[in-house]
């Protein structure tokens, strides 16, 4: 009998034991708290460790911001905090820096502000050694001893206005000395060539035979052929005295307006077999 009972004692703690490990399968959450119920708390030591795993594993997965690490000055020997995450400074060391960049400004120069004495050392500076400054409020480009402007505005308007008469017109007529001068002094407006021309507005006059000088210029506003009557009746417009005087079959008169003479005559290089007109 006792063996009978023992037998049936084992099978039944067997059949429990089985059971147990089934339900855990099932419910390994319920079965941690019945671990925690133990008479030697070990149970309960490892429900905190599953819960504090869980708690880190979901702030990990949510991507909860970390504070920033503080910035440290760039400046040497400072151990201050930078004044932002994009600074390289912080405050005190910046305005130290600037005051710095300042006072060399004064000492050095810049870059051809007015009255700028220049630079006296060969310290990094904007300007050039020796430069002189500009004297005007035009700013200057710092070339070594350059003084700045020192002439009036009134003769650099002269200057850039006879520039624009320059470049006025690209091409020159290339006229006779006798019939240019009778041109420029507004008693000739009749100019007879032996082919007529589609060119219109500003024209300049080169000198014939004149070393590449353009004397003056006029507005080339129409052309048109001349009979001998036409010619005969017209002297005062294009003042040659005779027909005979005229070497072209069919005459056209080039009418011209507004002649002016320049007061200095401009210099040009003049092309070898160029007679007519001429690139300017």
């Amino acid at each position: 009998m006792t063996t009978l009972a023992t037998k049936r004692k084992e099978f039944g703690s067997s059949v429990r034991q089985q059971r147990g490990l089934f339900n855990s399968s099932l419910h390994p959450h319920t079965m941690s708290q019945r671990g925690s119920e133990r008479p030697d708390g070990s149970g309960a030591a490892q429900h905190a460790a599953l819960n504090s795993g869980a708690v880190q594993s979901a702030a990990s997965k949510s991507g909860a911001a970390q504070p920033a690490a503080s910035k440290k000055c760039s400046s040497p020997r400072c151990t201050n905090d930078a004044a932002s995450t994009r600074s390289k400074f912080c405050t005190a060391c910046f305005k130290k820096n600037a005051s710095l960049a300042s006072s060399k400004r004064k000492v050095f120069g810049g870059g051809g502000v007015l009255g700028n004495s220049g630079n006296t050392t060969t310290a990094r500076g904007k300007g050039v050694l020796g430069n002189g400054g500009n004297t005007t409020t035009t700013r200057g480009k710092g070339v070594l001893g350059n003084g700045g402007n020192t002439t009036t505005g009134r003769k650099k308007k002269r200057a850039g206005k006879r520039s624009g008469v320059r470049r006025s017109a690209k091409r020159a007529l290339v006229v006779k000395k006798r019939w240019l001068d009778l041109i420029l002094a507004g008693e000739k407006t009749w100019e007879i060539r032996g082919s007529s021309t589609a060119k219109r507005g500003w024209i300049h006059f080169a000198e014939s035979q004149a070393g590449g000088k353009l004397m003056g210029r006029a507005r080339l506003v129409d052309c048109f052929p001349v009979s001998r009557k036409a010619f005969v009746r017209n002297f005062h417009h294009h003042r040659v005295s005779s027909w005979s005087m005229v070497p072209y079959d069919t005459p056209y008169a080039w009418v011209l307006e507004d002649c002016e003479k320049f007061g200095k005559a401009f210099q040009y290089e003049h092309k070898q077999g160029a007679v007519i007109w001429v690139d300017v």
